[in-house]
Order: C-alpha cells, then sequence, then structure tokens
C-alpha cells in the first residue's frame, strides 16, 4: 500500500475521496460494489490519525462524531497469533479505547458510549476517569472474546445482537 496521509491536526480526520480508494484497496484488487466499504449509517470512509508513543501514525477506517473504527490484524507481545478485528479510536486524543470482534462490534460501542457518557471535559483527569466508565458500559453490553486471552477483544451478547437485528 502506499503511504497514507498523516492527519495530525483537529479534527485528525478527513473524507476518502473517489480518486484516493486506491490507497485502502490492494492493488490489482477486483472492483468492488458501491456498498463494499460502508459499515454502518453516518460512517464516513475517511483517514484518521491515531496515537502511539512516538506520537500520532496514520490509517484509514470509518468516523463518525468523535469515534473511528479500522480493522486489522493485531498482533500483541502476549498473544503468539494474529487477531483479526476492530479497533474503536476516540479521534480528540488518539487513544484506542477498545478492541472489537467486528466492525459492527465496534460502531455499536461507539453508539453506546457517546449515548451514555459524556466526552465534554477532553483533562487528562475527565479522560482517566471515563476510561473506567467506558470500561462499565462495555462489560454491559459485550463478552470478551474466551480465544484471544490476555487480549481484551469485545463481542455483543446474544441478547444485545437480537435487540440489533430486531430493534
Amino acid at each position: 500500500m502506499n503511504d497514507l496521509p498523516l492527519i495530525d491536526t483537529p479534527p485528525f480526520h478527513r473524507p476518502i475521496e473517489p480518486h484516493e480508494i486506491a490507497l485502502v484497496v490492494k492493488p490489482n484488487a477486483e472492483p468492488m460494489p458501491p456498498t463494499a466499504l460502508e459499515i454502518g449509517a453516518g460512517w464516513a470512509l475517511s483517514f484518521f490519525s491515531f496515537s502511539k508513543q512516538q506520537g500520532r501514525a496514520a490509517t484509514w477506517g470509518w468516523v463518525k462524531g468523535a469515534f473511528a473504527v479500522d480493522e486489522a490484524f493485531f498482533q500483541f507481545d502476549m498473544v503468539e497469533r494474529h487477531v483479526y478485528a476492530a479497533r474503536l479510536i476516540y479521534l480528540p486524543n488518539g487513544c484506542r479505547i477498545a478492541v472489537f470482534d467486528t466492525a459492527e462490534d465496534a460502531t455499536d460501542a461507539a453508539a453506546i458510549l457517546s449515548r451514555e457518557l459524556d466526552w465534554s471535559d477532553q483533562s487528562l483527569q475527565a479522560l482517566q476517569a471515563q476510561e473506567k466508565r467506558a470500561l462499565a458500559a462495555l462489560q454491559s453490553h459485550f463478552d470478551e472474546r474466551d480465544d484471544t486471552h490476555p487480549l481484551r477483544v469485545w463481542r455483543a451478547r446474544f441478547d444485545d445482537e437480537l435487540a440489533r437485528a430486531h430493534g
């Protein structure tokens, strides 16, 4: 893949233009249907940045409000295999909120977290306290996958999946 643009100033994202799709798909990939890169209502295909120890890093995925989702193979030092999952990022500080089994689970989590928590205070102390509240909100709607320990990958509970499908 080509180098992605680093968006390192607020709001830390921008939509992907039609002529830039080649930056996010594999070279020589088969043409995709128009909906192939959609993950839900209101989620825009975008370039965005997330925090790393050395600053911000560029990636692509989907953005809605202050949240971003990307999908990738994740390798953590304590897990000896790769896990394909979706990462939920809070754009203002670029921090990962959690890793989810699917992009749909991540978008559901973003909806829950934006509805149930007040994100207006961006101070370090407030965001640290928010981490605990976010974990409690996730635990009320999601379970951890058993096969990824010690990596925490969240999966929607069956009853939440039914509510999502029929609600």
